[in-house]
């Protein structure tokens, strides 16, 4: 089935009988990222009230099955149900967390920061959009010390390429789709929006007035990107899904900055 093998399942089975389990003496190494998952997602539980664990689990973990229909609905009306598809957002939040203490160390940041990046791809399965992501921001820490410029398509075709490597079937996973589809949205068109933007609001009148004109840059930088991204990806979700959300851009511009700062 098509389904399961760009999911890179190759085998299904079913438990018969009576389970007996035994707790193992000393966790294994390969399985500390699931026990860590594990972890996060029974702190999440423990944290959040009934009514917001579904979607904290979704936004941190990936992990929808806690959403209700209400919630899943909404989301994709809205256009905003990649908020709870963990990917590049994640990524950057947790490098740029790590950063902060390697200020100047560049190997060490890039050392800590791929480690880390990898360990977290391994707590959510090595989702393709995470590896995505994971690939990239690697490509872009390693650049610098290795006096290399960061070019935005070769790291993407390597990162696909990389995914098509371990599984050539998970070309026809959606969320690969969707994911690279963003990004070459993003890269091929969001620049072109965000000029149309900028002379669109006049951005080159509030020369004297800085804080105004870094507004006006940021709104017309996270428009152009969801609007980017929106027109890559409308064909892909269109064909999947049968829907196509026109509101995306403006609801993305409204609460994204909001879903990176929760």
């Amino acid at each position: 089935n098509l389904y399961y093998q760009s999911r890179d399942i190759s085998l299904m089975g079913s438990q018969q009988g009576t389970l007996t389990i035994e707790k193992a003496e000393k966790l294994p190494l390969s399985l500390w990222p699931a026990y860590a998952a594990r972890a996060l997602r029974q702190k999440i539980r423990d944290i959040f009230p009934d009514d917001a664990q579904g979607f904290a689990l979704a936004l941190l973990t990936g992990d929808r099955s806690e959403l209700s229909y209400g919630q899943k609905n909404e989301l994709s009306l809205s256009g905003l149900s990649h908020v709870v598809a963990v990917s590049g957002m994640h990524i950057s939040l947790l490098i740029s967390l790590v950063l902060l203490f390697f200020r100047g160390r560049k190997r060490a940041a890039a050392g800590v920061c791929m480690g880390i990046m990898v360990f977290f791809a391994a707590m959510l399965g090595f989702t393709p959009s995470v590896n995505r992501a994971v690939i990239m921001n690697s490509l872009m820490l390693l650049a610098p010390i290795f006096r290399r410029e960061n070019d935005t398509p070769t790291s993407l075709s390597f990162a696909l390429w990389v995914n098509l490597l371990f599984n050539p079937w998970a070309i026809a996973n959606v969320s690969l789709q969707l994911s690279f589809g963003a990004m070459v949205g993003i890269f091929l068109f969001a620049p072109y929006f965000q000029a149309g933007f900028l002379r669109l609001f006049r951005e080159q009148k509030f020369r004297k007035q800085p804080m105004v004109q870094r507004l006006i840059r940021t709104a017309a930088g996270a428009l152009s990107t969801s609007l980017g991204a929106t027109v890559a990806t409308a064909p892909f979700v269109a064909y999947h899904f049968g829907t196509v959300c026109l509101i995306a851009p403006l609801s993305n511009l409204l609460l994204l900055w909001l879903i990176s700062l929760i």
